[in-house]
């Protein structure tokens, strides 16, 4: 039983005089049938936001993006508006209460008297008001609007750092809820240009909807449309999805997978939504994937319009083979607003292809930057500190409408006046700490360039008593080159003899050789060594020890360059769709002989953003490999640069000593579906155990389908109950022996 110990009200959207609400619209809001009658947005991958034990969904799931922000389950519905109000209910349980923001919102859909689709967060609470381990339930009143026709949606949103569940979805109004269109069977799976696609189901109507299929209706045109069934035509320049049917502004939920069979290309771009200040470089990794043995003469070009005059391609030129470039986009000179920029690929003998980058720009507004001391967050500027060590910070920042997008714009990177008496480190990784480092007696003026232009600053003071204190804390060569194996010495010395010293880094690849106490053990210094290809960068150091009975902690930034006889690779890593979770990179990148084609050397990378660095690569002429590092399927396969599947077709790179070789990106791509691939017809549907389960569905014609069981939906704990083949005609697939334990089946298509 799921327990609930707090309710709150959360404040109203909109009042009105309200009568007796009807009944809730919302189909499976408590899910207990799991995510039946919910949509999970594609850019989610293969997981189901579900978390079996709790019986709720989570907003964030190991195959999320860490920074992905936006919807994770969509449910369509279809409510005519009379004018009350609708009261919406949620309960929320963190697994532990995030830091200061707001990361749970719910958003209802409607359309309006224009037929235009239009969204409202009626449900956004701050962190303040959650608690560890419990549930809460938030309610808001919501009266739309009267250009507001009809609810066609509800939404539950990621929009803030912090794993939160999500369970009880409910909306209560005077209104019936209407039926949504349902998908039975969509055929053929695989259809070539010039072809049609028969799609059946329910609750279509009898006027005339869309089709779309990857969110597009470019190169469908409907042939004939029923209540029960939909006859689309096919041609350039459709390509591969999921199919989505909208009747009367309502849309399916079940996913339907459709490849296209003719030679084609598919065109995308990620992020295609991002969030920027005016005047910020935003990068957006372009794919254009070569399907079904694609060979245009030419290449494929690409263009971009929507007023981002200053943007710019890299690599420029078209496209010879598949895989991408990067769009630098520029949003210097753009007003603040919403706005989508449309990018355009053309070649090979088929129309061209369209897709838009929604952009939304928000002025700068209030930047904080606070310290944690005494269990309480307080303003850095104008702070004073009387104790050497870290302290904590937190870096903020507001739109001119107070909504925070710090994890959404480049991150503050403060640096100091004074290093010596007080610093700044930030961790590698872009959700790390970021650490004031109290180093010394003085001032310091911090300051930091703010996304778009503008430029932050704080004073910060430090008087540290004499004794006992750490007067010192250096390294013999600052900043130290990254050459292989090369040692330095971190030197601490204190105002007094020391007792229980240790010291060491973080981040950085290395090891400690050994360590010398000085003078009557005023001072240690210890030696550590560097690994290999140390990417260049700022690394913590740090040492404690006891001094005259009192215990003290003192850290310090080693700034690493590269070595002056080496040169630099730079570049992205971009990816659509494969392996992996959220944005990390993992891999090698080899370098071989122009000529010969033997590997002279290799990289591992290992990167939290799709940005990476090779660091200390000897001088000299090569063809440059990345190589992934799978982790599940679909694999996704080394790339030659540029988008080049062999030694014969890469581009020599030239290294130089003390330069970098920029822009030697890579755009990996999952192979594409099958044409008869594994499907999974629906999400799972849930038998109590109560009797007799079975699914009733039209066949394919040589198709086998196979029907699955599971009591926990995890991927490994399916098993196959029974299999047919499809002959066309309409089977039953049954488990007599569903009662007992309840369970969840799916049927596939394999």
């Amino acid at each position: 039983m799921k327990k609930r110990i707090r309710h709150s009200i959360a404040a109203l959207l909109a009042l009105s005089a309200v009568s007796a609400f009807a009944g809730d619209v919302v189909r499976n809001g408590s899910f207990n049938h799991v995510l039946v009658d919910w949509k999970i947005p594609a850019e989610l991958g293969r997981g189901v936001p579900y978390d079996e034990e709790l019986g709720a969904v989570t907003l964030y799931s190991s195959t999320m993006a860490y920074d992905y922000y936006g919807p994770v389950l969509f449910q369509p519905l279809n409510v005519a508006l009379g004018g009350g109000a609708l009261e919406v209910s949620v309960d929320v349980r963190p697994l532990w209460v995030p830091p200061t923001g707001q990361s749970v919102a719910v958003y209802l859909e409607f359309l309006d008297t224009s037929g235009a689709r239009q969204r409202a967060r009626v449900i956004h609470p701050d962190h303040g008001e959650l608690r560890d381990g419990a549930w809460v339930t938030f309610t808001a009143s919501y009266t739309p609007g009267a250009h507001l026709t009809k609810l066609v949606g509800i939404s539950l949103d990621r929009e803030g750092e912090g794993n939160v569940y999500v369970d009880n979805v409910k909306i209560l109004t005077s209104a019936a809820a209407g039926p949504v269109p349902l998908l039975t069977s969509v055929s053929p799976s695989a259809v070539a240009y010039g072809a049609n696609l028969v799609i059946q189901g329910a609750h279509f109507g009898a006027e005339t909807g869309h089709v779309t299929l990857g969110g597009r209706t470019n190169g469908l045109t409907v042939q004939s449309w029923s209540d029960t069934q939909i006859i689309v035509a096919v041609n350039d320049p459709c390509e591969d999805g999921v199919l989505t049917v909208e009747a009367g502004g309502v849309r399916s939920w079940q996913s339907r997978h459709v490849t296209m069979a003719s030679p084609h290309y598919q065109f995308a771009a990620v992020p295609a939504k991002a969030l920027a200040i005016p005047g910020q470089r935003l990068p957006i990794a372009v794919f254009v994937d070569f399907r079904n043995g694609f060979e245009p003469a030419g290449g494929i070009t690409l263009s971009v319009a929507g007023g981002a005059e200053g943007s710019f391609w890299s690599p420029t030129g078209p496209l010879l083979r598949g895989g991408g470039c990067e769009l630098i986009l520029d949003t210097t000179g753009m007003t603040p607003g919403r706005r989508q920029v449309t990018l355009t690929a053309a070649g090979g003998g088929l129309q061209p292809r369209a897709i838009t980058v929604d952009l939304d720009l928000r002025a700068l507004g209030d930047v904080r930057v606070l310290y944690y001391q005494n269990d309480d967050w307080l303003p850095l500027d104008g702070a004073q500190f009387t104790r050497q060590g870290s302290v904590r910070l937190q870096l903020q920042m507001f739109d001119t409408e107070g909504r925070e997008i710090s994890t959404e714009v480049p991150r503050l990177s403060p640096t100091s006046s004074n290093p010596d008496a007080v610093d700044v480190h930030n961790d590698l990784a872009p959700w790390g700490n970021s650490s004031l480092l109290v180093c010394g007696s003085g001032s310091a003026v911090l300051t930091a360039n703010l996304p778009g232009g503008g430029v932050w600053t704080a004073s910060v003071k430090a008087v540290i008593p004499s004794h006992p204190s750490f007067t010192s804390a250096i390294f013999d060569h600052y900043p130290m080159a990254n050459t292989p194996e090369a040692t330095n010495r971190f030197t601490v010395t204190a105002s007094d003899p020391m007792t229980q010293f240790s010291w060491g880094f973080q981040g950085l690849w290395g090891s400690i050789l050994d360590g010398d106490w000085g003078w009557q053990n005023y001072s240690y210094s210890g030696l550590f060594q560097l690994g290999e290809a140390i990417e260049p960068g700022n690394y913590l150091f740090y040492a404690s020890a006891n001094v005259n009975g009192q215990p003290l902690s003192i850290s310090r930034r080693l700034r690493v360059v590269n070595d002056p006889a080496a040169g630099m690779v730079c570049g992205r890593i971009a990816r659509l769709g494969g392996s992996g979770h959220g944005h990390e990179i993992s891999g090698v990148l080899e370098f071989h002989d122009p000529v010969s084609g033997d590997l002279r050397f290799e990289r591992n990378i290992w990167v939290w953003t799709s940005e990476y660095t090779a660091a200390c690569v000897t001088p000299g002429a090569y063809k440059i490999r990345w190589v992934p590092e799978n982790f599940g399927s679909p694999r996704l396969e080394p790339q030659w640069y540029p988008n080049a599947a062999t030694l014969a077709d890469a581009q020599t790179v030239v290294v130089q000593a003390g330069l970098v070789a920029t822009n030697i990106h890579f755009f990996l791509i999952a192979p594409a579906t099958p044409s008869a691939p594994p499907q999974i017809a629906g999400l799972p549907v849930f038998n109590s155990g109560a009797g007799v389960m079975s699914l009733t569905i039209p066949t394919e014609m040589g198709e086998e389908y196979e029907l699955q069981k599971s009591t926990t939906l995890l991927d490994n704990s399916w098993w196959p109950v029974t299999s047919a083949w499809g002959d066309g005609s309409v089977q039953t697939l049954e488990d007599p022996k569903a009662t007992g334990a309840q369970g969840f089946y799916r049927l596939m298509r394999k």
